[in-house]
């Protein structure tokens, strides 16, 4: 069987350490049981490492308030500035509100702009809520006369890097009333964590609301509101990178693959596996061979450049035909890698420039097959 070999040249693995800050809006100026809603045109407010973006206009706001209200059941938008929860999270004073009807944004600031968003504490507005629970003048009572209607109100929170919008985003539903079983439908009351860490790095945060409350043409009939607390950023203080292999012992234009059965190796603060049978293996091997011109498989250890990343003289390549996993140890586990550099084995690269008895040329006899 052809043993076809991806090789992974010089991996420098970058992985972060962490230091995070809390924008628990405790430090912002407010008398008891009131709010802040933007009326000072200051356009945004700042706690932690964010800016939480308002616009106010006219008497109407949007886009984000801060409140140490405590009111839990009036209904109406006369209450529009509290958290069902009566409380910021863990009995806290101080949350924030969010009015998605404008823009609702978060601005991170500092060293924060730019690194990964850990996330925030979450619960539903007083005005929302009871809305959902008992419908109003605008919006439907959730689930309906009978309790059986489908209905949810979701967040959505999407990231912005360098102006530009990113693909992932992150998702909670407020309420969820979508379960066969009715005992399953929910309207949030409490504070839950939203992790935003799967937005990757990011300087802005822009938060929207959905719901199946759309009846008369004019979007979203339930009110546009939920409260936040904890937003907790993460801001990058150092990294470790890897040391590209140099570290380990090889004699010169040699090779290590695994035969003495230790299953693989370690390199810095990652261990990439490896597996050796019966002559095989697969995984990782790692080289300090040169050759860039032989083809076929007793060249399987050499990379198509010649040597490591800017000229270094070992490198790891992979065998794909088995397990191919790299496990990271020490105080890089559970940490962001941000990533390698990759380039082709000879084995491969000839394969593919010239075909061989088992793999065909790319391109095929005409060079335009894709």
């Amino acid at each position: 069987m052809k043993k076809f070999n991806i090789l992974l040249c010089a991996i420098f693995f970058a992985t972060q350490i962490f230091s995070q800050t809390i924008s628990d809006f405790e430090n912002l100026p407010l008398a008891t049981d009131t709010f802040w809603n933007g009326v000072d045109l200051s356009g945004a407010f700042n706690s932690g490492k964010a800016a939480f973006v308002n616009d106010y206009g006219g008497g109407y706001w949007s886009g984000f308030s801060y409140s140490n209200k405590k009111d839990s059941t009036t209904i109406g938008v006369g209450n529009q500035y509290s958290a069902i929860t009566a409380a910021g999270y863990s009995g806290s004073d101080y949350y924030a509100i969010a009015n998605t009807y404008g823009d609702a944004k978060i601005r991170l600031t500092g060293d924060a702009s730019g690194k990964t968003v850990k996330g925030f504490y979450l619960t539903n507005a007083t005005y929302a809520y009871l809305s959902m629970k008992n419908g109003d003048a605008f919006a439907k009572k959730f689930g309906g006369a009978t309790g059986t209607d489908p209905d949810w109100f979701r967040l959505t929170v999407t990231g912005l890097s360098n102006g530009t919008l990113k693909i992932n985003s992150v998702q909670f539903y407020l309420a969820d009333f979508r379960s066969p079983d009715s005992t399953q439908d929910y309207i949030v009351r409490d504070w839950h964590w939203v992790d935003l860490q799967p937005l990757g790095n990011v300087d802005s945060l822009i938060f929207s609301l959905e719901s199946t409350d759309t009846a008369g043409g004019f979007g979203m009939n339930n009110p546009a509101y939920f409260a936040i607390d904890n937003f907790t950023t993460a801001e990058n203080i150092s990294f470790k990178v890897s040391g590209g292999f140099e570290e380990l012992s090889l004699a010169s234009d040699s090779f290590w693959n695994g035969a003495d059965l230790s299953g693989g190796f370690a390199s810095d603060n990652a261990f990439f596996v490896n597996d050796y049978g019966g002559g095989y293996w697969s995984g990782f091997s790692y080289s300090s061979k040169k050759d860039s011109t032989t083809s076929g498989v007793g060249n399987q250890y050499s990379v198509i450049t010649g040597g490591g990343y800017g000229g270094s003289n070992n490198y790891a390549v992979a065998n794909t035909y088995g397990d191919a996993k790299i496990r990271l140890n020490g105080n890089a586990a559970g940490k962001t890698v941000e990533g390698f550099y990759v380039s082709n084995a000879t084995y491969a690269y000839r394969s593919m420039e010239n075909g061989d008895a088992f793999a065909k040329k790319f391109g095929g006899v005409s060079g335009t097959d894709p």
